[in-house]
């Protein structure tokens, strides 16, 4: 599911992300909603203070432009 993107200058972008001591299905379902939400936004790199959830999770994708896979989706 896409999330809304929270900007600058929303105070939990200045706040520093608690860790993630366990994934279980709430950070599995997170971690689809980001590849969501970055994919429907056309980009490369998201992280979970960017959809308003103070912790330490972020995805990026490296495939290049031309369509090579790369090492795909990081999670």
């Amino acid at each position: 599911m896409k999330r809304p993107i929270i900007t600058f200058p929303n105070s939990i972008l200045h706040q520093r992300a608690r860790s993630v001591d366990k994934v279980n299905d709430e950070i599995r379902q997170l971690i689809v909603d980001l590849a969501d939400t970055m994919y429907t936004e056309d980009g490369v790199g998201i992280a979970a203070p960017q959809v308003g959830v103070s912790l330490r999770v972020a995805l990026i994708d490296i495939t290049d432009c031309e369509g090579d896979t790369g090492l795909g989706l990081i999670k």
